[in-house]
């Protein structure tokens, strides 16, 4: 028994991650229960995540900042790989507010193996419910979403989709404008910080 939703956003988070540092090699997700494990609160079951990559790695001076907010391995990572430099930091907050733990071992150029320790109740499997298909909303939104981090891009567009909206997505401010000059949208979900131009830039405009 735990927070899937929460769960969820960790890994999708450390994933995501991974895939954007990661130009070759592997991307892998381990999960598994650790019975033996001394610091087991009675009643409940250790499940331990681990996201391995073979990535570019982090120094060994940046892994004591690395879940501070607004921190990043160094001044070039915002510029060449976008973020904000907050997805470590909620996640270690979400991660101890479910009573866990969450940790990095990493090797700059070598890759980086990111844990995350949970204890959870035990549970019941739930009754599976097929999901049924959604009727087309009578008012169907058309969507604009600028947002340049991939992983982000796939999860708005299953979320507006399965909602029954419309959605077009740019990689950037500019684009968004240009979009927004073609056709206008019942709805722009705008990101803050993007290549080319950040999102209060394009919103203003």
């Amino acid at each position: 028994v735990g927070d899937p939703t929460r769960v969820r956003q960790v890994l999708v988070n450390l994933i995501g991650n991974a895939f954007k540092f990661t130009r070759s090699g592997s991307v892998t997700v381990h999960v598994e229960c650790r019975p033996d494990d001394q610091d087991r609160p009675p009643g409940m079951h250790m499940i331990r995540f681990t996201v391995r990559d073979t990535g570019i790695g982090i120094p060994a001076d940046a892994l004591p900042r690395l879940f501070k907010k607004f921190e990043q391995a160094d001044t070039t990572t915002t510029r060449r790989y976008g973020g904000t430099g907050l997805g470590l930091a909620i996640c270690r907050q979400l991660v101890e507010l479910m009573g866990g733990t969450i940790g990095v071992n990493s090797e700059e150029g070598k890759g980086s193996v990111f844990s995350v320790l949970l204890p959870l109740p035990d549970g019941v499997e739930p009754v599976r419910v097929e999901d049924a298909p959604r009727a087309p909303h009578s008012h169907r939104l058309r969507i604009l979403c600028a947002e340049d981090f991939p992983t982000n891009q796939i999860i708005a567009r299953l979320m507006v989709e399965e909602m029954g909206h419309a959605i077009d997505i740019v990689d950037n401010g500019v684009e968004a404008v240009a979009a927004c000059a073609r056709k206008r949208p019942d709805l722009i979900l705008m990101d803050g910080r993007m290549p080319e131009m950040d999102g209060a830039s394009a919103t203003r405009l």
